[in-house]
């Protein structure tokens, strides 16, 4: 995704105990570590049997180093060669088409490799599961493709979809387990036996020592990283935001192992000053 924390989808952090599966740590974890659950899914989304081969855990993926990243949430390929990207998004995205369009993008670059022929490139599905309605139309799903504007019928066979549920919708013409799977995902309602398999996996989670303590030691990278940018906005903005100088350089070299040369450079004026140069919180 685009610079978007994965920890949380509006940037806050809730107390891991709190989290659920529309959190996007949550979902990331449930999923990667449970294919049978993601395979049952995409399943129930797709209205087709979905048999995945791989499941690629969360990193982000930038083509060039003065590109946009992204971090795709689960991003799986199937027994037929196809590529699906699943995304939670649980906070307003105002241009989420065209995020949509840049990751269908990316995902075309990763799938040619170099000498590759176009009809090399796998068919793909770029699916969004939305808290609110993405487009406004209050259509529990809306699923898209390229067509010929003079000739409907004429559908482009590149081999790409993209789809977006709407888990706030009020319309009824949905399968059973897709309005129990959306009832979840707004109410926290279980009501079927797969909404009770995500539950109980979310409660599991709850108890696994090292996911949350990923979640902390991520949660205070994020936090460190504010605080970075604020001293590279200018001191003086870091200052009215109550950000120590001192404080900062102190939780940076600690991540990097550096406490004792922190230790040093309280006594030595240059070398705390080349060292706040060398972290990006001075200019030179």
């Amino acid at each position: 995704m685009m610079n978007k924390s994965i920890y949380s989808n509006n940037n806050n952090f809730k107390p891991y105990d709190k989290l659920s599966f529309t959190d996007d740590f949550m979902f990331c974890k449930i999923l990667e570590n449970n294919p049978d659950v993601c395979e049952e899914l995409l399943t129930l989304i797709l209205g087709q049997k979905i048999h995945l081969i791989n499941i690629h855990k969360q990193e982000t993926i930038q083509v060039t180093s003065d590109s946009h990243g992204v971090r795709f949430d689960v991003y799986a390929g199937d027994d037929k060669d196809r590529v699906i990207d699943i995304e939670m998004q649980a906070s307003h995205e105002p241009y989420i088409e065209k995020r949509s369009r840049y990751y269908q993008s990316i995902i075309d670059m990763q799938d040619l490799e170099k000498g590759d022929e176009y009809d090399e490139l796998s068919d793909s599905y770029v699916i969004f599961i939305c808290t609110y309605d993405p487009l406004g139309h209050d259509l529990p799903k809306y699923t898209f493709k390229n067509i010929c504007i003079e000739d409907r019928s004429i559908i482009l066979d590149d081999g790409t979809t993209r789809l977006f549920l709407n888990a706030a919708s009020g319309k009824v013409e949905l399968s059973l387990e897709l309005a129990a799977l959306f009832k979840y995902i707004i109410h926290r309602e279980v009501t079927d036996p797969f909404t009770k398999k995500l539950d109980d996996l979310v409660s599991e989670a709850r108890t696994r020592e090292e996911w949350r303590d990923e979640y902390m030691w991520h949660k205070e990278a994020y936090e460190t990283d504010l605080k970075r940018k604020a001293y590279a906005e200018g001191h003086e903005q870091g200052v009215a935001q109550g950000i120590d100088l001192k404080d900062l350089l102190f939780t940076l070299m600690e991540s990097d192992g550096r406490l004792n040369e922190y230790s040093k450079s309280v006594k030595d004026k240059q070398l705390f000053d080349n060292l706040l140069i060398e972290y990006g919180l001075k200019k030179d």
